[in-house]
């Protein structure tokens, strides 16, 4: 039975690094910014260019993980586990969640300096208060860079 791990968080929450951790124990599709490049920027869990991957690789029993900002809404998160449940019968879905901090991770997103900064400053803001994380899954803080020395 294939497991598909879901990390979300906020942009700077952390959710790269934790793909990065899980990489090697996925036999799978691992995928940062799941919704990115969907099919006329639809929000659909099965536009995402990645799906049809994702859907044959845990098919075939490998094990799989996503991230994407989007998952902070419940919809999507439904979405997710309808289309997922329904496509790929006994997939086991995993949950992980980045703490809703919404200064650390503005404060992440200014430290990394990528040209993306005010639409990742926006898109925090925006998702913040919309951010539900259920009682029922794995909440790991939001990543701190290390002090210098």
């Amino acid at each position: 039975m294939a497991t598909l791990t879901v990390v979300v968080g906020l942009p700077g929450s952390g959710k790269s690094r934790v793909l990065d951790a899980v990489r090697e124990a996925c036999s799978g599709v691992v995928a940062d910014d799941y919704h990115a490049g969907a099919l006329d920027g639809s929000p659909a869990v099965t536009m995402a260019p990645e799906y049809p991957a994702l859907v044959r690789a845990l098919r075939a029993g490998r094990d799989c993980a996503v991230a994407d900002i989007a998952f902070t809404d419940t919809g999507r998160r439904l979405e997710l586990e309808r289309v997922f449940r329904a496509d790929v019968a006994g997939v086991v879905i995993r949950w992980v969640f980045f703490a809703n901090d919404l200064e650390a991770c503005l404060a992440n997103v200014r430290r990394r300096g990528r040209h993306s900064r005010a639409a990742e400053e926006e898109a925090a803001r925006w998702f913040a208060p919309r951010y539900f994380v259920p009682e029922d899954v794995t909440v790991l803080p939001v990543w701190r860079a290390s002090a210098p020395g």
